[in-house]
């Protein structure tokens, strides 16, 4: 909060971290740039189910607490059995292997995900599963969604602020708890309630058709508005408030989206390294104008 408080503005993605840095003691503005989905590469497969094939639930992030990793596998675990016609898969890049799921209708794929990789991954799965304790917007989320993904997202977080009743599974919240052991801090998270997203879970299953239909109109509306340009607008109206005598724009290829931890990012514009000032050469420069 003491770095936020000597910005002239601070920039954060969702309602949900604006309400925390302000509630936490943040004095200066704070103005939420939501997150998006790139529309294009992030669409639906039209010949998503297959005959025969078992419901797939998916996952994928950080094998962590956070996540909600541990809640996951124990409400799938608790909630179908290796005879009923269901599987989950987990994709992540942090996973070991000695504290993967053993079960035989649990499937972990431990690997990076390219942007295509990834929408493939969203295809394959016909209900995305997010039982986090707490999150700043969820990209992923919102990029199944994206992929005709019926999703299912604890209802506390940045997420709330893309999720919608008619098209999306919300997990009910047990309580909040101090997330101190895990971040450092006295802050306090979700703990999201088991039996709500073994509910969710169970509904999916047995109403296929309809959780397909949830997708399909999720898909619709977040490609529709919650969009990388959207936020590109959002950027060059902030920057335009900020200096109203500047001719300000802000195309979409300027906006890079982090994934993971990276040292070194590299956009259409050339590249860039963490934690040092990006100079611009006059090519570059002469790109953005």
């Amino acid at each position: 909060v003491s770095g936020a408080n000597c910005a002239n503005q601070v920039w954060v993605p969702s309602t949900f971290c604006r309400d925390s840095l302000l509630s936490s003691g943040c004095e200066s503005p704070v103005h939420v740039v939501p997150f998006g989905v790139d529309p294009v590469l992030f669409t639906p497969d039209r010949r998503r189910r297959k005959p025969g094939m078992p419901y797939t639930f998916g996952y994928f992030g950080a094998a962590n607490v956070r996540k909600g990793f541990d809640v996951l596998v124990q409400a799938f675990a608790e909630e179908f059995t290796a005879e009923e016609p269901a599987r989950l898969i987990i994709a992540s890049s942090n996973m070991l292997s000695s504290t993967a799921p053993n079960l035989p209708n649990v499937e972990c794929r431990i690997e990076h995900l390219t942007p295509k990789q990834l929408r493939d991954f969203y295809r394959s799965v016909d209900c995305f599963v997010m039982p986090s304790r707490g999150e700043g917007f969820s990209l992923t989320s919102i990029e199944s969604m994206a992929c005709g993904c019926c999703a299912a997202m604890t209802a506390w977080g940045g997420q709330v602020d893309y999720m919608d009743g008619k098209d999306t599974l919300r997990i009910a919240v047990e309580r909040l708890e101090s997330c101190g052991g895990y971040v450092g801090s006295d802050g306090r998270w979700a703990l999201p309630k088991l039996a709500t997203v073994r509910y969710c879970m169970r509904w999916a299953f047995e109403h296929p058709e309809a959780a397909a239909a949830a997708g399909r109109a999720a898909s619709e509306r977040v490609r529709k508005e919650w969009t990388w340009a959207r936020t590109a607008a959002r950027v060059a109206e902030l920057v335009r408030r900020a200096h109203p005598g500047d001719r300000v724009e802000v195309d979409i290829e300027e906006v890079v989206v982090w994934r993971g931890n990276p040292r070194q990012v590299t956009t259409p514009i050339g590249g860039f390294i963490r934690g040092e000032p990006r100079i611009l050469s006059s090519d570059q420069a002469d790109a953005l104008d």
